[in-house]
């Protein structure tokens, strides 16, 4: 989904262009999909502070955590080396201050 402003309000689209090849979804995908902003932003924002209220907020947190291995294309150890660069970055960063 992406937003799409147009002159008379936003809406969110899905156009089928940027499903996965081969996707199940495809086969009885429209070419796009709209949705008005203002019908639907109550109910997400109600939805997504209810995730992340404190009292969900570590469930949401470990939900979203588990799916990185999913999500990340780079293998771990190319991102372990990225995350001890940073490290270092910020640790020259603080002597040089």
């Amino acid at each position: 989904m992406e937003a799409s402003p147009r002159a008379h309000g936003t809406y969110y689209r899905c156009p089928a262009r940027t499903l996965a090849p081969g996707s199940l979804a495809l086969a009885s995908h429209p070419p796009a999909v709209y949705l008005r902003e203002d019908v639907i932003q109550d109910a997400v924002d109600g939805w997504l502070g209810e995730l992340f209220a404190p009292k969900n907020l570590d469930r949401t947190v470990a939900a979203l955590v588990s799916l990185l291995p999913h999500l990340c294309r780079r293998p771990a150890r190319t991102l372990r080396r990225t995350d001890e660069k940073r490290r270092g970055s910020a640790s020259r960063r603080r002597k040089r201050s």
